[in-house]
């Protein structure tokens, strides 16, 4: 996870450089590309923590702190960090603000929103 949230921190740093050079559509695709790295390294992790679960090594809940249970795609990921997660919210609000920027405001809103849904993560 250290090296993705490297590499990609120092993308979303060229992102903001495409930015304030109003190359608009450069920094959207740079952002894009950052996110599928991260969301790559999410599902490997995954992947991980479920070959870890089946062999008895890891044991997750599956449960939120309000004791429903998370659907697939929300449970837990055992091993990423907070950087990860924080590189990962910084994604999405830079996608956000390229989006504004290209007047695509119903997506924009999105990934303002999705970022905003990982901060209280």
């Amino acid at each position: 996870s250290a090296p993705t949230v490297s590499l990609v921190s120092t993308m979303l740093n060229i992102c903001a450089n495409f930015s304030n050079q109003k190359k608009h559509r450069q920094a959207l695709g740079l952002a894009e590309r950052c996110l599928k790295c991260l969301l790559r390294e999410m599902q490997n992790k995954r992947e991980a923590d479920e070959a870890l679960l089946q062999a008895g090594m890891l044991h997750l809940s599956g449960r939120d702190p309000q004791g429903g249970i998370l659907p697939e795609e929300t449970k837990p990921v055992s091993n990423l960090s907070a950087n990860f997660w924080l590189t990962l919210q910084i994604t999405h609000y830079n996608m956000a603000v390229e989006l504004e920027h290209l007047h695509r405001y119903e997506e924009a809103i999105r990934s303002f929103e999705q970022a905003r849904e990982i901060s209280v993560l």
